[in-house]
C-alpha cells in the first residue's frame, strides 16, 4: 500500500501526465475501454441488487441506471478535473467497491 501511495503521490498533477495519456502509454480515465468495462460491471451489480432479499435497493439501482447511461460524460468530467494522478489498472468485478449505510 505504501508503494502504491508513493507512486500516486509522485504523479499527482505531474506535468507529463497529459503527454503520457496522448502517447497511448496509459489509458485516460475516460477511455472507451473503461466506459464499457464499467457498464458491464453495472449490469452485474444491478442483477445482484435486484435479487429478492427483502431489501429495497431502488435508490442504488437508480444510481446505477444513471451511471450506466451517463458514464462517458461522467468520466469526461473527471478527466478534465484538477488533481490527476496515475492509478493501477486492476479493473475487475471484485475490485469495485460500493459504500453502504452503516448497520
Amino acid at each position: 500500500m505504501d508503494t502504491l501511495a508513493s507512486f500516486q503521490a509522485f504523479w499527482w498533477d505531474h506535468a507529463l501526465l497529459p503527454s503520457l495519456a496522448k502517447s497511448g502509454s496509459i489509458l485516460a480515465v475516460n477511455d472507451p475501454f473503461y466506459v464499457e468495462k464499467f457498464k458491464t460491471y453495472f449490469i452485474s451489480i444491478k442483477v445482484y441488487l435486484d435479487r429478492d432479499d427483502g431489501t429495497d435497493h431502488s435508490e442504488e439501482i437508480a444510481m446505477i441506471d444513471w451511471l450506466h447511461e451517463n458514464m462517458q460524460s461522467y468520466l469526461n468530467c473527471l478527466a478534465k478535473g484538477k488533481h490527476q494522478t496515475l492509478v493501477h489498472g486492476d479493473l475487475t468485478n471484485n475490485n469495485i467497491m460500493m459504500g453502504v449505510p452503516p448497520g
